[in-house]
């Protein structure tokens, strides 16, 4: 009875074989013949997937490109002028976007004076408090009223806000729609380097040819020093020369030789500059 079954499942196990290998047989048999078709349609379908891809990925860009744009930087420039130091201010807004944009103001945000308004500045900003708004002279902009891609202007920033420069936090440029952009604008400890002048020495002298004045200042971490001088006989005419240092050091054993040799040579006539 036992071998009965056992042949049996034998048989049952042959036939169980005999089917899945002609299954396997029938799969493979599909696959050779549909090859050149199925490995035609995985290519199609590839390049046809990257393709759309690389199209979606352009007309995003033109699209992006087509909006208005603006790139905006406060720049803070020097000018020593008759040994009188000088700040040059400006936001430099130019257009990088394919639209013109017509701007119409200057948006500086301060810090709140209390603890509990700088928690909520954000809102505080937006209901206009702590904000300062300086208008835009259209004139600046020419005829079209706007900038245009490429173009770019100077603009340049108030003193009233130059003189609380250290509570700025935040400045912008908005357009007559309403749109902001933010302004590359330096840290407190940058400005204070950039913005202060401090008067180091100033002194004047008179020999029996010449008369002098001598101003020096310290701006944006160098020492800037200013010797005019000017003759006895044509008071009118004058000659001066600048020279700026790196550090103290330099500037006291310059300002002592000064002081000691040359300046009393200069206003005697024994020699006819500085150097």
């Amino acid at each position: 009875m036992r071998k009965t079954r056992l042949d049996q499942k034998c048989r049952d196990f042959e036939l169980t074989e005999w089917k899945l290998n002609n299954l396997i047989d029938l799969i493979s048999s599909g696959i050779s013949d549909a090859g050149p078709i199925a490995l035609w349609g995985a290519i199609t379908g590839t390049l046809g997937t990257i393709i759309g891809l690389l199209n979606f990925r352009l007309r995003y860009n033109a699209q992006k490109k087509d909006r208005p744009k603006l790139k905006c930087k406060a720049v803070f420039e020097r000018e020593l002028s008759s040994g009188t130091p000088r700040i040059f201010s400006n936001i430099i807004v130019r257009c990088i976007g394919r639209r013109p944009v017509t701007l119409d103001k200057i948006e500086y945000r301060f810090s709140p004076d209390s603890l509990k308004d700088r928690l909520q500045g954000t809102r505080l900003w937006h209901l206009g408090r702590y904000v300062g708004v300086q208008t835009i002279d259209q004139r600046r902009l020419g005829k079209a009223k706007s900038l245009s891609e490429g173009q770019k202007i100077s603009l340049p920033i108030e003193k009233h806000f130059l003189a609380h420069s250290e509570k700025i936090v935040a400045v912008y440029v908005v357009d007559e729609t309403d749109r902001k952009w933010r302004v590359q604008w330096p840290t407190g400890s940058h400005l204070k380097t950039n913005l202060q002048i401090e008067l180091l020495d100033k002194f004047s002298g008179t020999g029996s040819r010449r008369s002098y004045e001598l101003q020096s200042y310290r701006l944006q971490g160098r020492i800037y020093l200013y010797v005019q001088w000017k003759n006895s006989v044509s008071p009118n005419t004058s000659k001066g020369k600048y020279l700026w240092f790196k550090n103290d050091t330099e500037y006291a054993d310059k300002i002592a030789e000064l002081k000691n040799t040359q300046l009393p040579q200069l206003i005697d006539g024994a020699r006819d500059t500085i150097d």
